[in-house]
């Protein structure tokens, strides 16, 4: 298992920090990780990782092997450059 660490593979948080956003699509981002990366090692489906979103933050706390915190931040990624 890989360290406890924010989303964006430890870059910071995603989705920006600080001041108040109408739209916070966290928990939404939580079911498409859960759903699309590795899906049977997420708690929810038996397996050992976890991911929690911590909403004040902002922020993912992900507890996954170093492969699928490499496919979350690739996924982060390519949703930040899309601009979503």
């Amino acid at each position: 298992m890989g360290p406890v660490g924010m989303a964006g593979n430890g870059r910071g948080t995603f989705g920006g920090s600080g001041g108040a956003q109408a739209d916070d699509y966290g928990p939404d981002l939580v079911d498409l990780i859960q759903r699309t990366i590795a899906p049977s090692t997420w708690d929810v489906h038996g397996g050992p990782g976890s991911i929690y979103y911590w909403r004040p933050g902002r922020a993912l706390v992900i507890r996954a092997a170093d492969d699928v915190h490499d496919d979350v931040g690739g996924l982060l990624d390519q949703l930040q450059r899309a601009g979503r």
